[in-house]
């Protein structure tokens, strides 16, 4: 009579290696951002190399990762044929000591955006030039004093305005 344990584990052996490859980490090798889903290449675990690995991403959000940016990968059905990339990551430019409920986009440059408890935004930028187009009216303003600039005006107020050369 056959070992009915070892019938089982043959029978059941391809079943475990799909959920066993379902998901996997890699990393980023070669980004190409021009199709309407962002494609990468991306490597594996024991030198498994997918190429041509959708990433998706959250509707209204978009990047491109940095290569070298981890990846965490799903496999739908298990088959390795069709792999889909659910996020990337670099950890060298990860914003570190957010406190819980804030949130920082951030770019590999420097610029900076973060999202503070309670109610603040700070903005940092770094590089030459800032462009706003589009808007009907900017305003900048820090405690009492602010600048409004609209598309016939720019009014200062302030309790001291310097202008120096």
């Amino acid at each position: 009579m056959p070992d009915l344990s070892a019938v089982f584990r043959r029978l059941i052996a391809p079943l475990e290696a799909r959920i066993r490859g379902m998901v996997s980490r890699g990393t980023i090798s070669k980004v190409d951002d021009t199709k309407q889903t962002q494609e990468l290449q991306v490597r594996l675990l024991a030198g498994e190399i997918r190429s041509i690995v959708e990433r998706l991403q959250q509707y209204g959000f978009t990047s491109n990762p940095p290569l070298g940016s981890e990846t965490v990968m799903v496999f739908p059905g298990g088959s390795r044929e069709h792999g889909l990339a659910l996020a990337a990551e670099d950890r060298a430019q990860r914003k570190k000591g957010l406190a819980v409920g804030d949130v920082a986009l951030y770019a590999i440059g420097g610029t900076t955006s973060l999202l503070l408890e309670p109610a603040t935004e700070k903005v940092t930028i770094e590089g030459d030039e800032i462009v706003c187009n589009g808007f009907v009216k900017i305003t900048l303003a820090v405690g009492a004093s602010s600048i409004v600039i609209d598309s016939t005006s720019i009014t200062l107020k302030a309790g001291t305005i310097n202008l120096d050369s």
